[in-house]
C-alpha cells in the first residue's frame, strides 16, 4: 500500500488586490476595520449581486475561487457583517426545511426596509408605512440600540385575519 502526504498547499490569505476598491471604505464606514478575510467573505457577496447565498454556497464559491477560509470563519464573519448592518439576512424554506441566507447591501439600501416573517412559513411581507417605519424607529433609539442593524419584531397570541387550511391552521 502506498501513502501519499498531500503537497502543500500554496493559497494565501484572501488578498485584498483581488477586491473591489470601494469595499474597504464600507467595511469603514459601518465601523469595521477591512481585514483580508472581512474583505474576501464581503467580496464573494457582493460578486453574487442579488442573489441570496447560503453560508456553505459562499464556501464553495470561495474555495473554487482559491480563497482558503473554513466554514466556521464565514459564518463567524457573516454573523458580525449582519450585526453591522453591511450585509442582509433572510430564512429560506426549501421542502419543509429551513436555511439561512444572506446578500449584500448596497448602501442605497440602507434607508431601512420594514417587512413582516411569518412563522413557520417564513414568507416575508413588505411593509409600506412610513409612518410605522419611523414609530419603529423611534423605539430603538429610546432603547438606545444601534443604527443600521437588523432587528426582528415577534408578536405573539396576537389574532389576525388569515386564510385557514382545513384543519384550521393558518398558513404563511
Amino acid at each position: 500500500m502506498t501513502v501519499r502526504l498531500a503537497e502543500k498547499s500554496t493559497a494565501q490569505a484572501p488578498a485584498e488586490a483581488a477586491v473591489p476598491e470601494w469595499l474597504p471604505a464600507r467595511l469603514r464606514a459601518a465601523g469595521m476595520k477591512p481585514t483580508p478575510n472581512l474583505l474576501a467573505v464581503l467580496g464573494g457577496l457582493a460578486q453574487a449581486g442579488d442573489a441570496w447565498l447560503s453560508g456553505e454556497d459562499l464556501y464553495r464559491r470561495m474555495v473554487l475561487g482559491g480563497t482558503p477560509l473554513g466554514l466556521a470563519t464565514i459564518y463567524r464573519l457573516l454573523k458580525l457583517l449582519v450585526l453591522a448592518g453591511v450585509v442582509a439576512r433572510t430564512w429560506q424554506g426549501n421542502c419543509g426545511s429551513v436555511r439561512t441566507a444572506y446578500r449584500y447591501r448596497t448602501p442605497s439600501e440602507l434607508g431601512g426596509q420594514l417587512r413582516l416573517r411569518c412563522n413557520p412559513g417564513g414568507r416575508w411581507v413588505p411593509i409600506e408605512d412610513p409612518a410605522l417605519r419611523d414609530d419603529l424607529l423611534q423605539v430603538l433609539r429610546q432603547h438606545g440600540l444601534a443604527h443600521g442593524s437588523s432587528w426582528e419584531l415577534e408578536m405573539d397570541g396576537v389574532a389576525v385575519n388569515a386564510a385557514a387550511d382545513n384543519e384550521g391552521e393558518l398558513q404563511c
